[in-house]
């Protein structure tokens, strides 16, 4: 039988990770959308938008103070 250990640590809000996974969505769905409506040959734009909407520049990460 497997038993369930109760843990002091906070358990993460799901409504909050699914707003967050929404949001990861909507981006990577309009991406291409953002990128067809830059100026053509407007390189430094393009560049801007498409390494803020790759999902390799997108990590969550913890403030250093709740590090534990």
């Amino acid at each position: 039988m497997h038993t369930v250990e109760k843990t002091s640590r906070p358990t993460p809000d799901v409504q909050d990770m699914v707003l967050v996974h929404r949001c990861f969505r909507q981006v990577f769905t309009r991406a291409p959308e953002l990128v067809r409506t830059l100026p053509e040959g407007d390189r430094e734009r393009i560049q801007l938008v498409t390494d803020r909407s790759s999902p390799r520049t997108w990590t969550t990460r913890r403030p250093p103070s709740s590090r534990s």
